[in-house]
């Protein structure tokens, strides 16, 4: 069995590599070695039955290592180690070597390696975890980097609060987009020809039940903010909002929806012409994922008070 960090020869002992048959042997007083076995610098592991020195991935007693097969090295890997493309974190402490998953404290940074299929891979970008009794989105910097942020952060365009351990439930300090289609006075003029039309007058009110008389219909004394149509096109979103002022609600998917779906999707393309853009959080109007939300949540009027400032 390994003893992590005790070399089990004197200094005095003869330490031999030989190269036999295609294959490497490591020998200690004339002795082959089989299982863990360490030259006082490094682990390496020996198949238990023929003595062959392993490389590459290997799950030894429930754990996976990786013994680095650059150069024949066959060395067991500590600390991180980029493989295939993938950052993966083997622990260090007393020469274990054992690939680690889960949440990880590496040098007081936060991190998680995926624990899904044993697969150990440092992630990145959003990730929808479980922590503390509850999941919760998280974000990890992209790249090589993946360490998990914290605080107050601008990520592509949009800033966001992160609460402890980095979750972003606790409130975001906005969610806006860099356009939005409201005019110079601060009014969203809106007419169409949607068969869904009755679903964006209940989006409009919605809206303006939280600041009134922002969103109008259009008239003939106003010039058209934003114009509702339809599409029936399979594979594509059931409504989709253009800085080019218009709306387009997809009949292919309405039909079969809900009622408070219908609503929801009206009003959220209707929040993307205000300037709101996705928030990562369920359970709010702006979520990025069809729901039967018809209510403005406190992060969706946060969101919009911020993007109220702009207009």
């Amino acid at each position: 069995m390994r003893v992590p960090g005790i070399v089990p020869v004197a200094e005095a002992a003869t330490m031999v590599w030989k190269y036999t048959g295609g294959y490497y042997y490591f020998y200690i007083d004339n002795v082959m070695q089989k299982g863990w076995a360490s030259n006082g610098y490094n682990w390496y592991y020996l198949d238990p039955s023929t003595g062959r020195c392993q490389f590459g991935w290997k799950k030894i007693s429930g754990d996976w290592y990786y013994l680095i097969p650059e150069n024949d090295s066959g060395r067991a890997a500590m600390g991180w180690l980029k493989i295939a493309g993938g950052w993966y974190y083997f622990d260090p402490t007393n020469g274990s070597g054992r690939m680690q998953m889960g949440w990880k404290k590496i040098n007081g940074a936060w991190f998680y390696l995926n624990p899904v299929n044993e697969s150990g891979a440092m992630m990145t970008g959003w990730q929808w975890l479980y922590d503390k009794g509850g999941e919760h989105w998280f974000y990890f910097r992209p790249g090589d980097d993946g360490r998990m942020v914290g605080g107050n952060q601008v990520i592509d365009g949009i800033e966001y609060r992160f609460g402890t351990l980095g979750s972003a439930t606790e409130g975001q300090l906005s969610l806006i987009q860099t356009w939005d289609l409201v005019d110079a006075g601060k009014h969203l003029d809106v007419d169409g020809n949607s068969k869904y039309m009755s679903y964006i007058w209940k989006g409009m009110n919605i809206w303006n039940g939280y600041k009134p008389g922002v969103i109008r219909r259009d008239s003939l004394t106003v010039a058209q903010d934003l114009y509702v149509t339809d599409i029936d096109q399979q594979n594509m979103a059931s409504g989709a909002t253009s800085s080019d002022g218009k709306l387009k609600l997809n009949v292919y998917y309405l039909k079969n929806e809900t009622e408070n779906t219908k609503t929801h999707i009206a009003t959220h393309e209707l929040g993307h012409a205000l300037g709101l853009a996705h928030t990562p959080t369920s359970g709010n109007m702006m979520w990025g994922w069809i729901s039967g939300v018809i209510l403005l949540s406190q992060d969706d009027k946060t969101a919009y008070d911020r993007a109220y400032k702009n207009y």
